[in-house]
């Protein structure tokens, strides 16, 4: 009986304490910017040899300091990035955008790396597609 009584016990205990740990992750506050994109890859679909084609990724500061894009740096030359220039403050949303200009035929998969002043400063997005005739 004192050994079911003690294992009772010993388990409620774990139970509280796992809990507790679930709580405060649930709880995590930022302590600078933050950044939470809409989407990571955006599909172009199927564009012919010379068309221009804009992907947009759409950000929000989810962070309580005020979010700075520093660089977006596309894989290859076909591709030209351009981005919100001015701070993003918390709450408040920017934009990430990758024009792509199809040259060779066959399938698209670009990365695009991201630098900021958030706490998850790096993030990889990727543009994908296929270029036909």
């Amino acid at each position: 009986m004192k050994k079911a009584f003690s294992l009772t016990i010993l388990l409620l205990a774990f139970g509280l304490m796992q809990a507790q740990e679930v709580k405060k992750e649930a709880s995590k506050q930022y302590k600078g910017a933050e950044i939470s994109l809409d989407k990571l890859t955006h599909n172009f679909g199927k564009l012919k040899v010379g068309e221009v084609k804009e992907g947009i990724f759409t950000f929000t500061n989810v962070g309580v300091k005020p979010l700075i894009i520093e660089d977006a740096i596309a894989s290859c030359d076909c591709t030209v990035m351009s981005w919100t220039q001015t701070p993003v403050m918390p709450g408040q949303k920017g934009t990430i955008k990758a024009t792509y200009t199809a040259k060779n035929v066959g399938p698209i998969s670009k990365r695009i790396t991201v630098l900021s002043t958030a706490e998850t400063d790096r993030l990889i997005l990727q543009i994908k597609g296929e270029v036909i005739e």
